[in-house]
């Protein structure tokens, strides 16, 4: 996305794709920071990890896009939005892709 709005529109464009690629990917890292620990087969355990990664993840997403719209000067709002839907839907696919589904 970053490539081909680097050529059709600009650098701020690209640059601003990439930090929307960069908030999810950062806050996947520190989702997946998160998890790391005991290793429990409990289910309430499990559920409860799943439901604080999420939340450290949203939160590291916030954060990251709340800096990002206050630190640089030439976003470009609409390529931040499609930086952050690609990587976000490129995240989901090779989830699907590493566990499979039926």
């Amino acid at each position: 996305v970053a490539i081909a709005l680097y050529a059709y529109v600009g650098d701020q464009a690209a640059i601003s794709a990439l930090m929307g690629g960069f908030a999810v990917t950062g806050g996947g890292y520190a989702a997946m920071l998160a998890t790391r620990g005991g290793c429990n087969p409990n289910p309430g355990t499990v559920l409860i990890m799943l439901l604080k990664a999420e939340a450290v993840k949203i939160i590291v997403i916030g954060i990251l896009l709340l800096a990002v719209f206050r630190f640089y000067a030439g976003l470009v709002p609409w390529a931040l939005v499609a930086g952050l839907a690609c990587s976000a839907l490129i995240s989901g696919a090779a989830l699907r892709s590493m566990y499979g589904s039926k």
